[in-house]
């Protein structure tokens, strides 16, 4: 358990040179250089604490929060854009502070914009860094991807809350950093320039520009801009949580967090556990290596005419079903899809998250295979489980599939019990089932483009075999 700990922190601190950080970044340097010296320390503490509650909170109550954390979001957003209008419209400013001067420490958006005799301290950098925690999309990892689940589907633990804690403080500490530092610049910047007022103005626009962005998800495509521009980059940060310490670490507790469950309630027949199928320690995997996310190297789009090379690709027993579905797209009718229904299909089931990072970086080759392979017997079955709030509304889903441009089926699994029977870790994640109806492997993570199409030649061609 301390290995989860110590490694989510550091998981943390890494997000700051993640792309995305690029979201509450423009809005924790403008935040941070007004108001009390303690305005910075009091946005990171708001910020690690309010994610830490809203993730843990919303998961392991999702049917009673998910829409109200949506909400927050957006207000959020509000009152950080009216913050920085009152920095970017002088006038506004001034009046703002005088109307709301004598109930400061009761109004939140008067705490921020440092109305009052705190000038916006500890107090103000609080209520800051609670609206930026319903903001922050951190790329999760491993940890984090398993806590999300497990809470999902167990409810709140000590585990939990203390790697959640740890993971969030973590990315705090260097935003700490940066805050000061843009703080002690934007000081020196004042006592020099005359016209400090302009600089106050600028950092006003900055805050409402983020936050206008953040509204109509153009951060979305800021990132997937960095990631044309950095490939892999992302991948090769998380590669701090895919040690074979962690990987241990992490089966421990979910062997620990799942046996503590079956104690506590009735086994359920509607989410058949991929321990059914295979060994309790093993995990499916594509070769001998270890089930771990892919290693970074630069995307190799499928190529037009594979060879097959004879990948090992073992039977693994009977896929499990898809289970806990609320809903579908893509589908006639948005009518259910079962495994069982697709015999004499090669099928791939895609975990996948609208948000996910790296869900986004593998998509183009995922639509690949599905335009190349789709009329020769594949079929790609996308099941969404949500890592945050607005990731579990319906509506959202659909808006983001066509975003993405995601054509085929989409499976909902808000209460994550596809991903539990197969005993899923990673966003994203590819299992391929054969036409049989049987596993016969699984990739995690970006990469390793090339074998994924060569695998889904290689099924398609022993279905063919097996019809003559």
């Amino acid at each position: 358990m301390l290995v989860l700990v110590l490694v989510a922190f550091l998981a943390g601190i890494l997000t700051i040179v993640s792309p995305c950080v690029l979201p509450v970044l423009p809005l924790l340097l403008s935040t941070s250089v007004e108001g009390g010296r303690r305005r910075p320390l009091g946005i990171v503490l708001g910020l690690a604490a309010t994610f830490t509650v809203v993730t843990l909170g919303v998961t392991a109550a999702a049917d009673a929060l998910a829409i109200p954390a949506v909400w927050l979001r957006t207000i959020s957003i509000v009152l950080l854009l009216a913050f920085g209008l009152t920095m970017l419209i002088p006038q506004l400013g001034h009046a703002f502070e005088r109307l709301a001067s004598p109930v400061s420490r009761m109004l939140p958006v008067a705490a921020m914009s440092g109305a009052g005799t705190n000038r916006g301290g500890l107090g103000g950098g609080l209520l800051i860094g609670s609206g930026l925690g319903f903001l922050w999309a951190p790329c999760v990892g491993p940890i984090m991807g398993l806590v999300i689940s497990l809470t999902a589907l167990q409810g709140l633990t000590p585990q939990s809350v203390a790697i959640t804690l740890a993971y969030s403080l973590g990315g705090s500490i260097p935003m700490l950093f940066i805050a000061y530092g843009a703080r002690s610049l934007v000081s020196r910047a004042k006592k020099l320039a005359p016209q400090s007022l302009r600089l106050r103005m600028a950092l006003g626009g900055l805050t409402v520009r983020a936050c206008i962005g953040i509204l109509f998800g153009f951060d979305t495509k800021l990132q997937d801009a960095m990631t044309r521009a950095f490939p892999g980059w992302s991948t090769t940060l998380l590669g701090v949580e895919r040690q074979d310490a962690v990987d241990k670490e992490l089966g421990t507790l979910q062997t620990n967090q799942t046996n503590q469950s079956n104690l506590n309630s009735q086994p359920s027949n509607d989410v058949p556990a991929i321990a059914a199928v295979l060994p309790t320690a093993a995990r499916p995997q594509p070769t001998a290596t270890k089930p771990r996310p892919a290693a970074t190297r630069t995307p190799v789009p499928p190529t037009a005419t594979p060879k097959p090379v004879g990948l090992s690709l073992p039977d693994q027993g009977v896929a499990p079903e898809l289970a806990g579905i609320t809903g579908w797209f893509n589908t006639p009718n948005n009518q259910p899809l079962t495994i069982k229904g697709l015999k004499g299909k090669v099928v791939l089931i895609d975990f996948w998250t609208f948000e996910c990072y790296n869900c986004r970086n593998t998509r183009p080759y995922v639509r690949a295979l599905y335009d190349k392979y789709h009329n020769q017997g594949l079929e790609i079955i996308g099941v969404h489980t949500p890592e945050f709030a607005s990731e579990r509304v319906p509506e959202n889903i659909k808006n983001a599939a066509a975003e993405q441009k995601v054509n085929w089926p989409i499976a909902q699994d808000p209460n994550y019990k596809t991903w539990s029977a197969y005993n899923n870790r990673y966003w994203p994640a590819l299992y391929f089932i054969d036409a049989k109806g049987h596993l016969r492997a699984s990739y995690f993570g970006e990469g390793n483009y090339e074998q994924k199409d060569q695998a889904v030649a290689q099924l398609l061609a022993e279905a063919k075999q097996a019809m003559k």
